[in-house]
């Protein structure tokens, strides 16, 4: 009776490791099997993303909102035939669960929250429907830069501009190399020409500032390796502490130039240019305030030219591209 007891648990210990075996073979076959739909999914994104990067600036916009709905649609698909896997902030969920079992370190994880957070952010401000206009885009060298927005920020205790910039095409931030921005400004005075082609005109000058090396703060280039709602091979960043335009700025040339970097080594060029970008007041400082350069004299063409300015180019019975209707 013994043996038959011994025998039939034997038997019982078998049935259910085989049980647990082949349980755990399906699912490591459906985990394989999703991983693989959603890189064909991630590949097929990262395609069109390389593709709409050349769009026309006039047409980018909805080239942009088809790539980020493939990309949603696609996302929901695997969601539903794969009900309990890419869940919706599995990544961060996951690491603070390990963080406060003490397998993660707990800094590095606060670092990443911090970073998620952000990243959310932006996903659900300008990605989650992709019908975001820029304030800037251009693209260079197989990349698109868009600035998304400039507004005013304190951070570290000091008052300047913020850009938030999506990059679309790009490689690791190990190969991008954003070396500067040159901002060439307009600014106009309260004095009037007395004689001259301009007379009666606001006297100006052109002040040049350049932001070198140009990449920004912090630049998040594999964040769809923490959701998978964010389109593949799109990268998240921003600039802080810009300075503010003199309050006398009436408009701007902005030049962004860089390179990138092949894996065989070999430099592509980056540059991009936009001209008579209309200044916002918000990006001004106040009148005679700390943004304003207390020594700037207004020149006349011929000093402008002196300068390396083209007169004409800044000649503001010339309407800036965004002012013709």
């Amino acid at each position: 009776m013994k043996n038959l007891l011994a025998f039939a648990l034997a038997i019982g210990a078998i049935a259910a490791g085989a049980i647990f075996l082949i349980i755990s073979t399906q699912d490591r076959a459906e985990d394989a099997e999703m991983h693989a739909a959603l890189r064909d999914l991630q590949l097929d994104v990262l395609r069109q993303v390389n593709l709409i990067v050349n769009s026309p600036n006039d047409k980018v916009g909805y080239d942009r909102q088809q790539v980020v709905r493939k990309n949603m649609e696609g996302i929901e698909a695997l969601r539903k035939k794969y009900p309990t896997r890419l869940k919706a902030d599995q990544f961060i969920d996951e690491m603070e669960a390990k963080a406060k079992a003490g397998e993660k370190d707990k800094a590095k994880t606060a670092e990443y929250r911090v970073r998620y957070d952000y990243a959310k952010d932006i996903f659900n401000n300008y990605l989650k429907d992709g019908a975001y206009k820029p304030v800037l885009t251009g693209n260079s060298g197989g990349i698109r830069f868009d600035v998304v927005s400039i507004k005013r920020a304190v951070e570290g205790g000091q008052e300047g501009l913020r850009w938030e910039v999506l990059i679309w095409g790009v490689p690791t931030k190990e190969q991008l190399q954003l070396a500067n921005i040159e901002i060439k400004n307009v600014l106009h005075f309260a004095e009037l020409e007395t004689s001259g082609k301009r007379k009666g005109q606001p006297k100006r000058t052109v002040v040049t500032m350049n932001l070198s090396p140009a990449m920004p703060y912090v630049l998040l280039d594999k964040t769809w390796e923490w959701f998978p709602e964010w389109p593949i091979g799109v990268a998240a960043g921003y600039y802080q502490g810009v300075p503010m335009f003199d309050s006398r700025t009436d408009r701007a040339n902005i030049t962004l130039t860089g390179n990138l970097r092949t894996l065989g080594g070999t430099m592509v060029p980056v540059e991009i240019e936009w001209k008579h970008v209309k200044i916002d007041g918000s990006w001004k400082g106040p009148p005679g305030g700390q943004w304003d350069d207390k020594e700037v004299q207004p020149l006349n063409d011929e000093d402008l030219k002196e300068q390396g300015a083209d007169p004409a180019e800044f000649d503001e019975a010339a309407p800036a591209p965004d002012e013709k209707k």
